[in-house]
């Protein structure tokens, strides 16, 4: 299981990089646009839709969704989305108790998935299209990945104390401290390559550390929703991972934070 993970992880990264430094500013809309309606038709399964008519009618509000954005106030829609994801945080800390409200609630659910979905991809592409756009893409995505790395191999090796058992059994705190100390070797190695200057490093560091936090955030709330509906995965389509959601969810919440934390930044 662990090499087909590796292997999957391993091709999709290398994928992802070509794909980043290839496409012009209108394709990689488009691909990540493609991307967003497979994660919402996964997130359908959430609403209780099994059968293929709702399940593309989610999707067919998704595709609306994102024709509207692009006429939205984008930082708004970051701080709203941040806002949400707060939100959400409390919906993990008190599941199940806290699910008699949403739970059961299509409609509620429905929005919570264009929630999380529809402002990361906005965020993602609002990165692609800034100056240095790609490279400052390229460390969000490494810094998610080594967080996600050091949390599962720190999580394996000293795992004890568990995070929130009632919605990730497997999730530690020393997990989430590992990918804390992972993320913060990466921040560090990006500031002394890009030779930033060191009076920005501590805001650095906390946009980074805040954005990691988040990304376990969106993971902690996709595994929620699954086991609302007691599905182990999203889908089957990635070898080893599981489902696209499986795979982006740790970015569906960290993308948001980044780029507000890049726009106070400048």
């Amino acid at each position: 299981m662990l090499k087909k993970r590796i292997l999957t992880a391993t091709i999709l990264i290398a994928l992802f990089v070509f794909l980043l430094f290839k496409l012009n500013p209108q394709l990689f809309c488009l691909l990540t646009s493609l991307v967003v309606i497979g994660c919402g038709w996964e997130w359908s399964q959430f609403l209780g839709f099994k059968t293929f008519l709702p399940r593309l009618g989610y999707c067919l509000i998704f595709i609306i969704m994102m024709f509207l954005a692009f006429w939205l106030p984008l930082v708004n829609v970051l701080y709203v989305a941040v806002a949400c994801w707060i939100i959400m945080l409390f919906f993990v800390i008190f599941y199940p108790k806290g699910s008699f409200f949403w739970g059961k609630n299509k409609g509620l659910l429905g929005v919570m998935g264009l929630i999380v979905i529809i402002p990361a991809w906005l965020a993602i592409n609002l990165i692609r299209n800034a100056e240095n756009g790609i490279l400052i893409l390229l460390f969000l995505f490494i810094l998610i990945w080594s967080a996600d790395s050091f949390a599962y191999f720190a999580g394996k090796k000293w795992g004890k104390h568990k995070l929130i058992p009632a919605v990730s059994p497997g999730k530690s705190w020393e997990g989430l401290i590992g990918a804390i100390i992972g993320a913060g070797f990466v921040i560090l190695l990006t500031l002394v390559v890009t030779k930033v200057e060191f009076a920005t490093w501590p805001l650095a560091f906390l946009i980074g550390w805040v954005t990691v936090l988040f990304s376990i955030v969106g993971d902690l709330v996709e595994s929620m929703c699954k086991r609302n509906v007691g599905l182990k995965d999203s889908s089957q389509i990635l070898p080893g991972h599981g489902g696209l959601l499986d795979r982006l969810d740790s970015l569906m919440a960290a993308a948001p934070v980044f780029a507000l934390g890049a726009y106070w930044l400048g």
